[in-house]
């Protein structure tokens, strides 16, 4: 059956002419609201973009600022890099009958690095030394010292080669032992011809630790002058042990002013440290 316009309801007839008269009006509001969402969210965008220009500048200084002030990479590679030794020129004695004691002040400026081998030698004209290795401990100043080198010509000169520097990094630097050598007042002593000089004191290990070896260098004053030098070897130096200890020169030398000794203990060995049975010493600590 066709159907016809007359079997809609009066209802949707009315809806329908009432939208067709309105149509305009919702057209014109559909326009507006379009217009006042593209204005609510251009407005917000622009406001966004606002702030962002305005806190950036801040923002990268914050981020500069906190770049140099905890990740300073240069700093940071130079507390991981030792400090260079300080090594004065080298000086010349003259010991008599051609022989010429060398030796040259070095000093290592690091807290947390030591120095576990550094071989050297001198040269001059007509000389160069055997190779030899002394060990630094951190903030220690020591001599590089040749002693009894015959040259056949005056010698007024040389100079210290370093030939092998090898660093130890100290981790845990309150773990590291103490160097607690306690020197008595040292004795100076000349026999009446002053054909033989030398000098005694009295070494006390204070330490909590067993040494299988500990060297002294020994160097002589006149005035503000050193005239001589000397080292001597000792071994098996004992917590609280109480060594008397001499070193002596047998060559006319000026009077004695000042005498200087400092006490060489490798500390960063293992193999330096030992345990007598039944005795009660600290154990080697990790450092």
């Amino acid at each position: 059956m066709p159907y016809e316009i007359h079997d809609l309801p009066s209802k949707n007839i009315k809806f329908g002419l009432w939208f067709l008269s309105h149509k305009d009006q919702f057209k014109k509001a559909g326009i507006l609201l379009l217009l006042l969402w593209c204005v609510v969210t251009v407005g917000y965008s622009i406001y966004g973009l606002t702030v962002h220009f305005l806190e950036i500048g801040p923002l990268q200084q914050s981020l500069a600022g906190l770049i140099t002030d905890n990740i300073n990479l240069d700093k940071l590679r130079q507390s991981q890099t030792p400090k260079p030794l300080n090594i004065s020129d080298a000086s010349v004695v003259y010991t008599g009958n051609n022989r010429y004691d060398l030796y040259a002040e070095v000093e290592n400026p690091n807290t947390n690095y030591a120095i576990d081998n550094l071989t050297f030698t001198f040269e001059g004209p007509g000389l160069t030394t055997e190779p030899a290795t002394v060990y630094i401990l951190p903030g220690q100043k020591i001599y590089l010292m040749s002693l009894g080198n015959v040259v056949n010509q005056h010698l007024t000169q040389a100079a210290v080669k370093i030939s092998n520097l090898k660093w130890h990094r100290i981790t845990t630097l309150a773990n590291f032992p103490q160097l607690d050598i306690k020197l008595s007042t040292i004795n100076i002593n000349q026999s009446p011809d002053q054909l033989r000089s030398w000098i005694d004191f009295t070494a006390t290990n204070n330490t909590v630790y067993n040494f299988r070896e500990i060297k002294w260098l020994a160097v002589l004053y006149s005035g503000q002058q050193i005239v001589a030098l000397n080292e001597l070897t000792s071994n098996d130096f004992i917590t609280g042990e109480a060594r008397d200890i001499t070193l002596s020169w047998f060559n006319q030398l000026p009077q004695i002013s000042k005498a200087e000794v400092i006490p060489m203990i490798n500390l960063s060995d293992s193999n330096n440290f030992y345990k007598i049975p039944g005795q009660d010493v600290q154990p080697l600590p990790d450092f």
